[in-house]
């Protein structure tokens, strides 16, 4: 049985570096991952209450995808809504026969 799940691609932006791969989260539904991005950005604002551009941050694509995912993963992720994962390089290199946005 093939498990899929919504995930959010993460670009690291850092001061004199650019921009590159954060890793990405992983979602119980686009509910838990909009939840998860809005409580991100509040959690920045706490950090951050100027308001003033971060010499490092970090950001999430603004659609979800969907991937799979191993039984693990899965079990994580409908336990705790959402996952944290830094590897990328499996996704990446797949991503593009797995893009679609995921149905609101």
């Amino acid at each position: 049985m093939t498990l899929r799940l919504p995930a959010r691609f993460w670009t690291e932006s850092e001061a004199g570096w650019g921009t590159r791969p954060d890793g990405y989260t992983v979602h119980r539904d686009e509910a838990a991952a909009q939840q998860y991005v809005a409580d991100y950005w509040r959690k920045e604002r706490e950090r951050n209450p100027g308001g003033g551009v971060p010499s490092e941050y970090t950001c999430p694509a603004e659609e979800s995808v969907m991937v799979e995912v191993s039984q693990d993963l899965h079990d994580e992720v409908m336990e705790k809504g959402s996952a944290w994962a830094h590897v990328t390089s499996h996704l990446e290199t797949h991503a593009k026969s797995w893009r679609r946005p995921v149905a609101a």
